[in-house]
């Protein structure tokens, strides 16, 4: 017994001691670290695409090579044509929507007077709380980027750092995802064999959950702000095109892009209210997205990889938020469904352990 137990103290201090190893060589890195971050979550994401161009007889380093080239023309593409108009029509919407606010509640105490219903609505007090936090909340989302750009180019020695960096990402890039396979593999190999068999079923399940649904709510984001922007822009709702995309990208937080982008249309459309087919085509439009989603692209994308109700859901939302803002809000559904992947297994083996017997 003493004997096993040396044993197994010294596995575990291999592992500790080489997660000791990795995190002063990713601390060395230092903003080094970003672009391999950058290029390892895109080789996580579109390695099946490589690997099923592969199976159709496209050599490894072409997959890759037309991949890559794909992105980057599209990411061109947005950063010159999309992106400035967007940030035009974001600028200009944080100006004016305080008074966009004032307007439609204006409509709507007259709307709800006229049917006897008296409200007491203080119109003055949400105006100042729009214009005063409204810029704030849209400069402080960008601020991280700010920051991070800013840091890489302040001077000349981190303009030079941060172009190596840029060109560092299709490097990092083509080297994981031509060498994907090894990678893993040599990962596996360094942990001890008892417990390789467990760690890759357990890594194997892990894959499902997050690929899956990380790849499955990209794509469902994508079409849910086209579909958005054209419905918005097809209703004529100020702002529309906007609202419309920004509520899709929110959606990779369920039911937050969906609700924001509904109330945030409402007001835009009672603020210029020019009829109810304005107001109908703004609740069609994000009903029919609700729909789309819900009966065709999550169950054919998604489907049900994560293994949550709505209600773990929400739960593991709300957790989220609490720990870490946003970003815990991102993370929380494919970290809920792995610990519940983590919980299932330990339930098995200890139905299967002699304490239980």
């Amino acid at each position: 017994m003493t004997s096993e137990r040396a044993t197994h103290l010294k596995r575990v201090g291999l592992v500790a001691g080489a997660a000791l190893a990795l995190v002063a060589f990713a601390w060395l890195l230092g903003s080094s670290l970003v672009p391999l971050a950058v290029a390892f979550v895109l080789a996580y994401l579109l390695y099946p695409l490589i690997a099923r161009l592969e199976r159709l007889g496209v050599r490894r380093k072409v997959a890759v090579f037309l991949t890559f080239a794909v992105i980057l023309f599209f990411t061109v593409i947005f950063l010159i044509e999309i992106l400035p108009p967007l940030v035009q029509d974001l600028n200009r919407f944080v100006r004016e929507f305080p008074e966009l606010l004032n307007k439609s509640l204006i409509w709507a105490q007259g709307l709800l007077a006229r049917v006897g219903v008296k409200t007491s609505l203080d119109r003055e007090l949400l105006y100042g709380l729009a214009a005063k936090h409204l810029p704030k909340l849209s400069i402080a989302s960008f601020a991280p980027l700010g920051n991070f750009v800013g840091s890489m180019f302040s001077s000349i020695s981190r303009l030079i750092v941060g172009l190596i960096n840029l060109f560092l990402i299709p490097v990092f890039f083509f080297y994981l995802i031509d060498h994907y396979e090894e990678i893993t593999d040599g990962l596996f190999s360094l942990l001890p064999l008892p417990w390789q068999p467990f760690t890759r079923d357990l890594s194997t399940r892990f894959n499902e959950v997050l690929a899956g649904y990380l790849r499955g709510q990209v794509v469902i984001c994508l079409i849910l702000a086209l579909f958005y922007c054209a419905g918005l822009a097809l209703t004529g709702v100020a702002f529309g095109p906007l609202i419309g995309i920004v509520a899709g990208l929110a959606n990779i937080i369920p039911y937050v892009g969906f609700t924001a982008g509904l109330a945030t249309a409402l007001i835009s459309a009672l603020a210029d209210f020019s009829g109810w087919i304005v107001v109908v085509g703004v609740a069609l439009t994000f009903g029919l997205g609700s729909v789309l989603e819900g009966l065709f692209l999550t169950p054919k994308i998604v489907g049900d990889k994560v293994g949550l109700g709505p209600l773990a859901t929400l739960l593991a939302l709300l957790v989220g938020g609490n720990v870490a803002g946003i970003f815990g809000m991102l993370v929380a559904i494919p970290a809920a469904g792995m610990g519940k992947l983590v919980l299932v297994e330990l339930r098995e083996r200890y139905f299967g352990s002699r304490l239980y017997s």
